[in-house]
């Protein structure tokens, strides 16, 4: 299995993305005043398209880890003998835990790093620019629980129309 994996976050306050609008009239969103935010590990499976993810309110070696464990469960589940596995280099990829993980697990990943500031060669990239326009733009969340449930309600879609 070739995947790609990338972590966005998605926050509470809205993004103002470029929408059309009657002419003379300003769009206006509500903010809740205080920000909040949730990342998301994504994982691409990128012969089928499907995604595995994982939602979580902090971005630490213990999340990263608990998000790889659901895509080596997928793979098994699949009868993968293993995964390749395309990551960047974010600080949550390189702490000592998530290389200990790793390690343990080499024979089942295979990682590969491409190189810094090349987002292009992430296909879970473009993913995090549709979860951001389509889901967060022009919208205010009540509460980090509906910002969650819409994320989840998005990424339940079909996995294939994310894969160009």
């Amino acid at each position: 299995m070739v995947a790609f994996e990338d972590e966005t976050w998605v926050e509470l306050l809205p993004k103002l993305w470029k929408c059309w609008y009657l002419k003379g009239k300003q769009l206006r969103v509500e903010t809740p005043g205080i920000n909040k935010r949730l990342n998301v590990f994504i994982t691409l499976d990128f012969a089928s398209g499907r995604l595995v993810y994982s939602i979580h309110r902090k971005r630490r070696s213990k999340e990263f880890k608990y998000h790889l464990s659901k895509v080596m469960n997928y793979a098994k589940r699949k009868k993968f003998k293993r995964i390749i596995l395309i990551m960047d280099n974010s600080p949550v990829h390189r702490s000592e835990e998530s290389k200990r993980f790793l390690k343990r697990n080499r024979r089942f990943l295979k990682v590969f790093n491409p190189p810094s500031y090349s987002p292009s060669l992430n296909e879970v990239e473009n993913i995090n620019r549709q979860i951001k326009r389509d889901v967060c733009a022009n919208v205010c969340y009540e509460d980090i629980r509906n910002l969650s449930s819409a994320v989840r309600k998005y990424l339940k879609l079909d996995g294939k129309i994310y894969v160009k």
